[in-house]
């Protein structure tokens, strides 16, 4: 068990169920973009970032469509490698927690941090009060509080809002000057307006290092707005929530193949792939529509 089993399994017990017995089409790029930080953080770095998403781009493939998927394979490649050489830094590869037996089998998600808190990094389009409390409350934090009964530091990292597919942030675009190719992010104070003849560009296609961009960004205040970090205490109710959490255990243990379905799991954090066949004219499984159940590939 882990932390997204259980929120998947509050949100839609069909979903929880489906999700574990079929093989997915596709990925969708926020869980590609989770995957592939995950390997550059425990990995060598940017590379292992980057390769990580184009693999994933090309089996299962991205949840997309269109004539520009490998475009946008290569720009989701790209902000997976930058948000990761600035969460390394000079350091190196980070390590998982390690699994748990006690009070029963957990599989974390969160990385150990030097100061013996637990670290978990979570990618947002946008923070506030709202999207803090929700992340702070979840079962992706308090869970694996719980279990490991020490104290969180969450790092958030603001990617920005999908148009065109592509994350609009100054992790993935600036300013460029036409002749000497330098880039900017924000106007300082008091500094004159940028010029009309300055270009928006996309990291993918500056030939400037990782290192530049994040020092340009350094420069001009961008991390105070895209990068937020909070600490999470263990709650006083810990054994409560664990005995919830062993409660949900055998809740979900004890699920049929094919469980009610509910509609308020179909959104949320990101679209249910399986909303075709939940929502299909017919009553139909996922086999009747191509899918292939895990235990078929043994």
């Amino acid at each position: 068990m882990n932390a997204q089993d259980l929120c998947v399994f509050e949100s839609c017990p069909r979903r929880y169920v489906w999700t574990r017995s079929y093989v997915c089409f596709r990925i969708s790029p926020i869980f590609a973009l989770y995957q592939a930080l995950d390997a550059g953080l425990r990995g060598s770095g940017e590379a292992d970032a980057k390769n990580k998403l184009i693999a994933l781009a090309g089996n299962p493939g991205l949840d997309i469509t269109g004539p520009d998927v490998y475009d946008v394979a290569i720009h989701l490649a790209h902000l997976a490698g930058i948000v990761t050489a600035y969460l390394r830094g000079g350091d190196g590869a980070w390590t998982l927690v390690p699994p748990s037996s006690s009070p029963f089998l957990w599989e974390p998600a969160v990385y150990e941090s030097p100061d013996g808190r637990i670290r978990r990094v979570v990618l947002v389009d946008r923070w506030g009060d709202d999207r803090k409390f929700e992340e702070a409350r979840s079962w992706r934090s308090v869970g694996e509080i719980c279990v490991t009964g020490r104290e969180m530091l969450l790092n958030s990292v603001v990617i920005g809002s999908t148009h065109n597919k592509r994350r609009t942030s100054h992790w993935t675009r600036a300013l460029t000057h036409p002749r000497n190719r330098g880039i900017r992010f924000k106007k300082r104070t008091g500094s004159p307006e940028f010029a009309g003849s300055w270009e928006m560009i996309q990291r993918e296609s500056w030939p400037g290092t990782t290192e530049a961009w994040l020092g340009q960004m350094q420069e001009d205040g961008c991390f105070e707005d895209l990068v937020h970090s909070l600490r999470i205490a263990v709650p006083t109710r810990r054994k409560e929530f664990l005995a919830d959490m062993a409660r949900m255990e055998k809740e979900m243990a004890a699920l049929p193949e094919d469980p009610a379905m509910r509609r308020a799991g179909c959104f949320g954090f990101s679209p249910c792939v399986f909303g075709e066949v939940c929502h299909s004219r017919e009553l139909v499984t996922p086999t009747a529509v191509g899918y292939l159940k895990y235990s078929d590939l043994k």
